[in-house]
């Protein structure tokens, strides 16, 4: 995935998504197969602990650096819970572990003000991403004496406020905000609607899109973990407002499988079909899931998987749209 950038980026005048490593959660997100999501945005990743959320935002660290597009970029790693035990040159290289920078480590929600606006004042533009949210408390909240007995929301009441002025100004810049929250208890892959996260609802009312990801099942080599498959659910999308649910497997020492998530998804819309552990993929060779992997991996072929899954995505899209005039049509003739 990383190495397409370099054939896109040349055709584009400026960046207008940050890649998420996955051709699915791109396409989920913006209909584009190197898309993801928008620059001048605020994005919000919610989920379950261990649900692939600091994955996904590291995975978008290590798109940027490799795209051209975004060489002149700033990336901040803002991480209050100082809990980061993922290799980061080992599963994206040392030139990304270099280009990440952990500058701020906001333990307020005020912090967090005052470090987006420090870097937005530098009016370069950025990539920044806070991992958690929910690690964040309010300097009200620490003044309190916690034996008072009362309970005050200063956080939820303040996130509005600051989000709101944090978006006022990212807002038509080409930079990035991509906020991680925690959920107050495991929301599994029903996503019920008692689940919810820290800070009210102002994260949901300002974000362009809203992600919550859960674990729907563990992989597993000789009975030991080694990855876990993700579900993420799409919950809002003020880009294409399409609300789409997206799989894939993210192996602790790889990271996203990009291309095995493809495969998955081709042959579960039917467009390739399986018998007795062979895939019949007649664009490349009939194999098992492994050595089909193999093959496009050695033959470097990943781009041309992506066609074939970004035609068949527009294709059910396509199908699945109301093909009617439009309803004011006649009006605009008249």
């Amino acid at each position: 995935m990383i190495a397409e950038h370099k054939k896109r980026s040349v055709e584009a005048e400026k960046p207008k998504f940050v890649s998420t490593g996955s051709t699915l959660l791109n396409l989920g997100l913006s209909d584009d197969p190197y898309g993801g999501f928008p620059v001048g945005k605020i994005a919000n990743i919610i989920g379950d602990h261990s649900a692939g959320k600091t994955f996904i935002l590291l995975t978008l660290f290590a798109e940027a650096t490799y795209n051209p597009l975004f060489a002149e970029y700033d990336i901040f790693y803002d991480e209050p819970e100082q809990a980061l035990e993922i290799n980061i040159p080992k599963l994206f290289g040392d030139v990304v572990e270099e280009r990440i920078i952990k500058k701020y480590i906001s333990d307020t929600i005020e912090d967090f003000h005052d470090n987006v606006f420090e870097v937005l004042k530098k009016e370069k533009p950025f990539i920044y991403g806070e991992d958690s949210f929910d690690a964040l408390t309010s300097e009200a909240e620490l003044k309190r004496d916690i034996r008072d007995g009362s309970y005050k929301m200063e956080k939820a009441k303040i996130s509005g406020e600051i989000l709101r002025k944090i978006v006022g100004k990212i807002n038509g810049t080409d930079s990035l905000l991509i906020i991680i929250s925690q959920t107050r208890e495991n929301i599994g892959v029903t996503f019920g609607s008692k689940k919810t996260r820290s800070g009210g609802k102002a994260l949901h009312f300002y974000c362009t899109h809203e992600l919550w990801t859960a674990v729907k099942g563990h992989i597993k080599r000789k009975e030991r973990d080694v990855g876990v498959n993700i579900i993420v659910k799409i919950s809002k999308n003020k880009f294409t407002g399409k609300l789409r649910t997206i799989e894939f497997p993210i192996y602790f020492d790889y990271g996203i499988d990009n291309i095995g998530s493809c495969i998955d998804w081709l042959i579960e819309e039917k467009h390739w079909i399986v018998q007795k552990r062979t895939i019949n993929a007649p664009e490349f060779i009939d194999a098992t899931k492994e050595k089909l992997i193999q093959y496009i991996e050695e033959e470097k072929l990943e781009s041309k998987l992506i066609e074939i899954v970004a035609k068949k995505w527009k294709e059910i899209e396509e199908s699945i749209a109301t093909n009617r005039p439009g309803k004011y049509e006649k009006e605009k003739e008249e």
